[in-house]
């Protein structure tokens, strides 16, 4: 079973970061609309750039 992150979350930027980490699948539901797309969670770093 895949887990969620979501961005209502106040950690979900550590979430993500420590998924990505242990390469565990998740699933980011994004309800800010800010724009993330799948190439912005590809990876840790990709993740780290579109979130600043």
């Amino acid at each position: 079973m895949t887990e969620s992150v979501r961005m209502i979350q106040d950690d979900w930027l550590e979430k993500s970061i420590k998924f990505h980490c242990n390469k565990k699948a998740f699933t980011f539901e994004e309800y800010a609309q800010l724009g993330f797309d799948e190439a912005d969670l590809k990876t840790a770093v990709t993740l780290l750039r579109a979130a600043r």
